[in-house]
């Protein structure tokens, strides 16, 4: 009788492993496929990078349609703080009517032998029911999830398209449709200034990129660009 009591139990045991199994096979399948969806539907979205300088620091892309995905939050909660910078912008009217931007990039990368290095994707953007924007992105910011994007590498294939389809919410300067630009500047605090950090109860967070990237695509006046950062 207590062999056929333990016998039953051991039965009884391998069909809840097996179940257990089944279910957990079944979510990997499920992760695995929504994956590959998201992987191809993200490709659709990009042309190859395309070289437009002599040492690779500088690439040009395009992407139309939805650039936005669950990878986007995924990634950027791996991405580490970037050091402090000197950036510069201006703004004037040309001697034409016309009206000019210009900034320098002046955050400081450096390679695995401490050498100076950069890395900067041109995008431009056709989101629908958007507005159509170019900018740069800092691609050499991607680094800081352990990986190491120099000069030159995307010719050797090191950027997967996962993290290229990050490129629009990594911009650090833009300029969309309707003559709309944004900067961002990285500055030193000098001696007895505090970095200020905005919380509001009830008030959505995102980082200082994604916020550009909001701004681009939806405000076409600078009005409508402060109206969306206070909320």
């Amino acid at each position: 009788m207590g062999q056929q009591i333990t016998e039953g139990k051991g039965h009884k045991a391998r069909k809840i492993i097996l179940r257990t199994l089944a279910v957990l096979g079944i979510l990997v399948l499920l992760v695995l496929s929504f994956a590959a969806f998201s992987y191809f539907h993200l490709k659709s979205f990009f042309t190859t990078p395309e070289r437009v300088d002599d040492r690779g620091r500088l690439y040009y892309t395009e992407y139309t349609g939805d650039y936005d995905s669950p990878f986007v939050t995924f990634i950027f909660d791996k991405i580490k703080p970037v050091r402090s910078g000197g950036c510069s912008a201006f703004y004037t009217e040309s001697s034409d009517g016309g009206y000019r931007t210009g900034r320098n990039y002046d955050l400081p990368h450096m390679d695995k032998n401490g050498n100076t290095t950069g890395l900067n994707l041109v995008v431009s953007c056709s989101p629908e029911g958007r507005y159509k924007s170019i900018g740069v992105a800092d691609i050499a910011m991607l680094s800081r999830i352990g990986l190491n994007y120099v000069e030159a590498s995307l010719d050797k294939g090191q950027l997967t398209d996962v993290l290229l389809a990050l490129a629009p919410h990594i911009c650090v300067d833009a300029i969309n449709e309707k003559g709309l630009a944004v900067a961002i500047l990285a500055l030193d605090l000098k001696e007895g200034e505090t970095a200020v950090f905005q919380t509001a109860e009830g008030k959505e967070s995102d980082i200082i990129t994604g916020v550009l990237r909001r701004i681009i695509d939806n405000c076409a006046s600078v009005e409508e660009a402060v109206e969306l950062a206070k909320n």
